[in-house]
């Protein structure tokens, strides 16, 4: 392969480069915004009930089954609440949350992240948004890459432009960094991490938290997940993507439908 006795970096430009050339030109096609954007994500979290308090067992089993309206009044009341924004309870667990939702609900759900955002701005609560797939954008234009991956990626083998992809957007070389420079400023009470199913399979989430434990330390973040979370005493606690996709486990975050406002 062409990245064979060559930095990654530099083998994933020449790789771009050469694939420029037999290729055709990005004004020769319009392009659909979806064209780095896969199938799923996948991930698995367990939370750690013990030291974070939960919502009793049958409450919690009621939650998972409220209707989209009263999973919106729950993540209000729990977002803008004291023990949410001050991480109280956390103990020495990242103050890292995940709204699982029905993919088929995304449209919506996207409607509902606009309300809460304004109403806890009413309320003088700030939230920082982090797309990944925009961030992802943002990225290899920046890098002055964006036209050769557009220009790869029709002629280019699946695989290999995914790995492509892997190794210009690594979450630790460069997801993080680009992120850690877009919250530096402080300036907020609560991150919100969305556009994790349009990166799949580039970018997986429990990458991206592993990476980020370091990264968002003082403020607590809420990530929206297209898929399902499930619970096994015996397998452990897991976030299936589109209901359909099991990744490796992912331990130290949390259920925000199983939080107590």
């Amino acid at each position: 392969g062409c990245s064979q006795g060559i930095h990654r970096d530099q083998a994933s430009l020449q790789c771009l480069s050469d694939a420029h050339r037999s290729g055709p030109a990005v004004g020769e096609r319009t392009h659909h915004p979806g064209g780095l954007v896969g199938p799923g994500l996948r991930d698995a979290l367990r939370p750690d009930a013990q030291r974070h308090p939960v919502l009793p067992d049958h409450k919690r089993w009621a939650m998972s089954g409220l209707s989209l309206g009263k999973q919106e009044e729950h993540l209000f009341a729990v977002l803008s609440g004291k023990r949410f924004l001050q991480m109280e309870g956390l103990g020495n667990e990242v103050p890292f949350f995940i709204y699982p939702y029905p993919p088929e609900e995304a449209l919506a759900v996207a409607q509902i992240k606009k309300r809460i955002k304004n109403k806890l701005s009413h309320k003088g609560i700030r939230v920082r948004e982090i797309n990944l797939y925009d961030l992802s954008v943002e990225i290899l234009k920046d890098r002055g890459v964006w036209d050769r991956v557009l220009a790869a990626e029709p002629d280019q083998d699946k695989a290999d432009f995914r790995e492509l992809l892997q190794g210009m957007l690594d979450p630790q070389l460069h997801l993080a960094p680009a992120i850690r420079a877009r919250i530096d400023d402080g300036d907020f009470d609560i991150l919100f991490l969305t556009g994790i199913g349009e990166v799949f399979p580039y970018i997986r989430s429990h990458n991206v938290l592993n990476n980020l434990q370091s990264v968002v330390t003082g403020k607590p973040m809420l990530m929206f997940f297209p898929g399902r979370y499930e619970q096994s005493d015996t397998l452990g606690s897991s976030l299936v993507l589109f209901g359909r996709l099991k990744d490796d486990q992912y331990y130290r975050a949390k259920n925000i439908l199983e939080q107590e406002a």
